[in-house]
């Protein structure tokens, strides 16, 4: 399970790396872009569509493995809302450009995974024993937040470095996450033996 989560978020920022290097003004302007942007140029198409794909898959495997299990709920959960909404997202790159409507879809989905992000690992860091690596991870992401207000609402360009900070500190957390749920030193959880007529 650690595996997939790690290989899940090594291919995403793998890739995203990939699409930053042959295209840099994409994100790194004045006029900062996002990742999205990639996905509607045949340059950068195959590496974005690798990045959102192959973590999305990665990471509903790990869930699936993680669902046979009482105790990360947390973790199954955000593994998967993470990896249905950068699928919807990746589907939604390829029309965007085509009318409106496809753009506003688009950016409210873009917008609904950020959100999953922030509650995915917010939950998470409630339901498990968390260290101060993990509250690091989530100040990166609340930095993100606090990056979307400005890029919405103050039209300030930052929506690349919005979508670095919230995925990476979600990135950080489920990684640590299905760290600690791998790890052999664990404790099991207690079992407890129904109560029977004679007890």
């Amino acid at each position: 399970m650690l595996s997939d989560v790690v290989r899940g978020q090594f291919a995403f920022w793998l890739f995203a790396m990939v699409c930053v290097t042959l295209h840099p003004g994409f994100v790194l302007g004045s006029n900062e872009g996002g990742l999205s942007d990639y996905g509607t140029h045949l340059k950068t198409f195959v590496p974005y569509t690798l990045a959102l794909a192959v973590a999305a898959l990665y990471s509903l495997r790990a869930a699936g493995h993680l669902g046979l299990r009482p105790e990360p709920r947390a973790l199954a959960w955000a593994l998967r809302s993470y990896a249905t909404l950068l699928l919807l997202v990746l589907v939604s790159t390829y029309a965007y450009s085509l009318d409106r409507d496809w753009r506003v879809l688009h950016f409210m989905l873009a917008i609904t995974l950020g959100l999953a992000e922030v509650i995915g690992a917010a939950w998470i860091l409630r339901t498990t024993d968390r260290d101060s690596l993990d509250l690091a991870f989530l100040a990166l992401q609340w930095i993100g937040v606090c990056l979307l207000v400005l890029t919405g609402f103050f039209g300030v360009h930052v929506l690349f470095l919005t979508q670095v900070a919230m995925a990476a500190g979600f990135g950080g957390v489920v990684v640590h996450a299905a760290r600690r749920l791998n790890s052999p030193d664990r404790p099991s959880p207690a079992f407890v033996r129904p109560p029977t007529p004679f007890s």
